[in-house]
């Protein structure tokens, strides 16, 4: 049987005499290889006559149960439908097995532009924005897909090297809240950020976003948020790279996804991570983990900590100043700015001991030696307050310090 065949990314199509078939979303482990598979018929009238169905390329009882689903509706015999569907399998196992070809490296064009949205955002790969409920990711998210759309934004000091279209996929707000809140920020939005309300988990929505993609020029996208997106408990390897591999599969140039942390780091208790599976942050280009904010007198501050990197060092901090106005609970107008992370606990109006309270919330447990560094104290009068405010602080048994209520800050700034 003469079957004519097309191969992208993610998606193969077969087609011989009158029947049609689409292999896609491909999953593979030790000893299964999966796919969705839709089979049209397309003499009149034309329809679908499988699927969209997951299929087991690997298994011969799937493949004979689709040949006679596919006989009782056509008018292709059985053993027709098997001939089809064996050849089709074998080139979609073969396929992807071998995966991209092998290319000399002297022939690969080298990046030109490493920046997408400094210093956030990398042209390329997946960065991660995750910080405690609270910390504004959502708003330092739109912000970013204002800047890359529009060419600019105030929350950045540094404007996009390139401009692309912008989809922001929402899991977790509705059309009417997220449009409030971005009418809110009182930036300009450009016509070319479009938003989503999802529901299903993107493995099963990429392949139709990824076209919509297409039509629209968009090459950035904002996930919010990595849980619900993956559509299974992110504690679960399969989960996260299911999720990482779907992003790849939207065909954009940077993604940035936005995520929470455990509740033991965000009472300082473990350093802070991306929530879950560890492939959450291997998988990632850039993670950057944002701290509670701190209080100020008309607003807040949140300072994110670069944890994760493949092209620069790790430890770089950026903040943003979040003020906002209010009337029967709705925010009237929000301002999100660039502010300098060491300015989080230089303040005259703080205690020594909310100074430190300070500093451990912004960025996490740390010995006495490392906070009085960071204070310009000595060790020994860090140790003596830590002794003295037994009610605030706790040393655990690695020797580093954390606040037991990391709300219990003034309202000094």
């Amino acid at each position: 049987m003469a079957i004519d065949a097309t191969y992208s990314d993610d998606l193969y199509t077969f087609t011989g005499g009158p029947a049609h078939a689409e292999l896609t979303r491909f999953s593979g482990k030790t000893d299964t290889i999966t796919c969705e598979v839709r089979i049209v018929w397309r003499q009149d009238p034309v329809r679908t006559v499988h699927g969209p169905a997951r299929w087991n390329l690997l298994a011969d009882r799937t493949l004979s149960g689709i040949a006679r689903a596919c006989a009782e509706q056509t008018s292709w015999e059985p053993d027709v439908w098997v001939r089809f569907l064996t050849e089709i399998r074998e080139a979609a196992i073969n396929r992807y097995r071998e995966g991209d070809p092998l290319i000399p490296l002297a022939e690969i064009e080298a990046t030109k532009h490493r920046w997408l949205l400094p210093p956030i955002l990398e042209h390329g790969g997946v960065t991660i924005l995750a910080a405690p409920g609270g910390s504004f990711k959502s708003l330092i998210g739109l912000s970013a897909a204002v800047a890359v759309a529009g060419g600019t934004s105030r929350a950045f000091e540094s404007g996009p090297r390139n401009r692309y279209g912008v989809a922001y996929l929402d899991w977790e707000a509705d059309h009417g809240t997220f449009a409030a809140r971005a009418r809110a920020l009182g930036e300009e939005l450009p016509a070319n950020i479009y938003y989503r309300r999802e529901v299903l988990p993107l493995v099963q929505t990429a392949d139709e976003l990824a076209r919509s993609f297409a039509k629209r020029n968009i090459g950035m996208v904002v996930i919010d948020s990595k849980g619900v997106a993956a559509g299974g408990s992110v504690k679960e390897d399969d989960a996260v790279l299911g999720l990482f591999a779907a992003i790849r599969r939207l065909g954009v140039e940077s993604a940035l996804v936005l995520d929470h942390v455990t509740k033991r780091a965000m009472t300082g208790r473990d350093t802070a991570t991306p929530f879950g599976s560890v492939y959450a942050i291997n998988a990632a280009r850039m993670v950057w983990v944002g701290s509670q904010p701190v209080s100020l007198h008309d607003g807040m501050r949140v300072v994110y900590k670069l944890t994760k990197a493949n092209n620069m060092r790790v430890g770089k901090r950026i903040a943003w100043d979040v003020t906002f106005d209010e009337e029967d609970g709705n925010w009237r107008h929000v301002s999100v700015r660039p502010a300098d992370p060491d300015a989080v606990v230089d303040v005259d109006s703080f205690t020594d001991a909310d100074r430190l309270a300070a500093l451990i919330v912004a960025e996490g447990p740390m010995t006495t030696a490392a906070a009085a560094d960071r204070l310009g104290k000595s060790d020994s009068s860090v140790r003596a307050m830590v002794s003295r405010y037994k009610d605030r602080f706790e040393r655990m048994s690695d020797h580093r310090i954390v606040v037991l209520d990391p709300d219990d800050l003034p309202d000094a700034f």
